[in-house]
């Protein structure tokens, strides 16, 4: 079997507080992830594709907006991008 190329939608909410005390907006990412190459102007990585285990990496660039927080913005740099990895194992099944 050759490897297959692999392309995963990622969307993630991420909620940044400080006990009671400080609640920030919350951070939205919208990534593609892939098994191929995945690159920008700041950023690059690499992917592998789905061998016959169901093994693969994927990676993706994604631009990160600012948020309506001036602290968490200065804090973070925004804008700016993120490079996300993720190992996988994938199973396919064939339909009856």
């Amino acid at each position: 079997m050759n490897p297959i190329n692999v392309d995963f939608g990622f969307k993630a909410k991420f909620l940044f507080s400080v006990g009671s005390i400080y609640k920030a907006p919350p951070l939205m990412l919208k990534i593609v992830l892939t098994s191929e190459e995945s690159k920008s102007d700041m950023k690059s990585g690499k992917g592998k594709k789905l061998d016959e285990e169901g093994n693969c990496r994927l990676v993706g660039v994604a631009k990160v907006d600012p948020i309506d927080d001036f602290l968490v913005n200065s804090f973070l740099a925004f804008p700016t991008e993120c490079l996300a990895y993720i190992n996988a194992v994938i199973s396919i099944s064939a339909s009856s």
